[in-house]
């Protein structure tokens, strides 16, 4: 049996262009499959669920915002 499982492994936070702070967190995917752990993709998104594109190490798209840019702190 196959199944999926997620774990936080960062969580910072990014001002926007207006100087609102968000809170980013990285969401790593694991495979569990026979008893072996295999990272699958990483993501990112809001604190609060929403989508978040990474540009760069130092900037994201918050997608769920309307495409706002944001630096990280």
């Amino acid at each position: 049996m196959t199944r999926r499982e997620e774990k936080v492994v960062e969580r910072f936070a990014v001002v926007d262009e207006g100087g609102i702070e968000h809170q980013i967190v990285k969401v790593q995917e694991y495979i569990i499959s026979e008893g072996d752990r295999i990272p699958s993709l990483g993501r990112y998104r809001l604190l609060s669920g929403g989508a978040v594109n990474r540009v760069d190490d130092n900037t994201f798209e918050l997608v769920s915002l309307g495409d706002v840019t944001a630096k990280r702190k």
